[in-house]
């Protein structure tokens, strides 16, 4: 599907982690997957421009929160939902926040996951 091109359009999109959706439950692996697919149909369609993380980051947490209500932003008056993910395993040093969290996207996992938060509470891992 013409992701970027729709939500070009202004049309609400989200991405979610439900296995309906596909085999793993990860939203990072989620996040991958869209840019990964959107490059593909870029590649064969240039029409089509590629996603990019802050796009697919938006889809998987602002964008997919307004199903949900007060969910997906750090803004006062929402629930505060958040993972702390530690990279210091991952090969390499000097990378920006975003690309620490494409990194994480694309090579990451559980072990990666410090610590959760789920309306406001910590989440034992």
């Amino acid at each position: 599907m013409p992701v970027k091109k729709l939500l070009e359009m202004g049309i609400n999109l989200a991405i979610g982690s439900d296995i309906g959706s596909g085999a793993n439950l990860s939203i990072a692996r989620g996040i991958a997957a869209t840019i990964q697919h959107s490059k593909i149909r870029n590649m064969f369609d240039s029409q089509w421009d590629a996603v990019t993380l802050p796009e697919a980051f938006y889809m998987a947490t602002r964008s997919g929160g307004r199903y949900f209500k007060n969910v997906g932003a750090f803004e006062e008056g929402y629930c505060f939902n958040a993972l702390v993910i530690d990279d210091s395993n991952m090969p390499g040093e000097g990378f920006t926040p975003i690309e620490r969290l494409e990194r994480f996207c694309y090579l990451g996992d559980d072990r990666n996951i410090a610590m959760r938060y789920i309306l406001e509470k910590e989440i034992l891992v």
